[in-house]
C-alpha cells in the first residue's frame, strides 16, 4: 500500500515525498513524509469461490489514517495546497482508480520542530482518512467427489460430484 500511496502522492507537488519513520540522512528542505497510521480491523470479507486447485480469494476494505508532514518554509500554505488538490474530483478518481478511496480530508497542524541543530524549523500535518481494499489467498482444499452410503455399506447407483463456480464472491460477516 505504501508503494502505491508513493506514486499517486509524488505528483502533487514538486518536493519530494519520503516514507515516515525511515533510517538514514534527512534530506534537504523541503520535503513531505507520509505513513499509513491506526489501520482499523475488518468487519467484513468477500470470499470467492474455490479455484481448480484448491484456492480461495478473501478481499476486505481497511480503514486507515493517512499521516503527512511538510517540514520546511510556508508549511501550511504548501499543505493547504496539497490539501485543496486532493479534494478535486481529478485526484478522487486517480486515487479510487488505484483502489484507495479519500473518506475525509482532517485539520491542518501547523507546528514547530526541533531539528537536530537545536533550531526550530516551520513543519505542517494532516491526518487523512483513506479506506484500500487488501487481498490475501489461502488453500482451502477442494472436494471433488462425495461418495455416500447406506447403513450396510452399499454404495447408490448415483454418486454427487461438487464443481467450484468461479468469479461469484459471497458476502460473509
Amino acid at each position: 500500500m505504501l508503494d502505491t500511496l508513493y506514486d499517486l502522492l509524488s505528483p502533487l507537488s514538486e518536493y519530494p515525498f519520503i516514507r515516515a519513520y525511515e533510517n538514514g540522512r534527512q534530506p534537504s528542505l523541503p520535503f513531505f513524509t507520509f505513513d499509513v497510521r491506526f489501520e482499523k480491523t475488518p468487519n467484513h470479507y468477500l470470499q470467492s469461490a474455490v479455484d481448480n486447485e484448491g484456492n480461495q480469494r478473501t478481499k476486505t476494505h481497511i480503514d486507515g489514517v493517512l499521516e503527512i508532514n511538510y517540514f520546511g518554509a510556508e508549511s501550511l500554505n504548501s499543505m493547504r495546497s496539497l490539501c485543496m488538490k486532493l479534494s478535486t474530483y481529478h485526484q478522487k478518481e486517480r486515487f479510487d482508480l488505484q483502489g484507495v478511496a479519500i473518506v475525509r480530508i482532517g485539520q491542518i497542524t501547523h507546528l514547530a520542530f526541533l531539528d537536530e541543530l537545536k533550531q526550530y524549523q516551520d513543519r505542517s500535518m494532516v491526518e487523512i482518512e483513506i479506506r484500500y481494499t487488501a487481498e490475501i489467498e489461502s488453500l482451502v482444499g477442494l472436494i471433488e467427489q462425495v461418495e455416500i452410503q447406506d447403513e450396510d455399506g452399499i454404495l447408490p447407483e448415483k454418486r454427487l460430484k461438487i464443481r467450484p463456480h468461479f468469479n461469484q464472491y459471497r458476502r460473509r460477516k
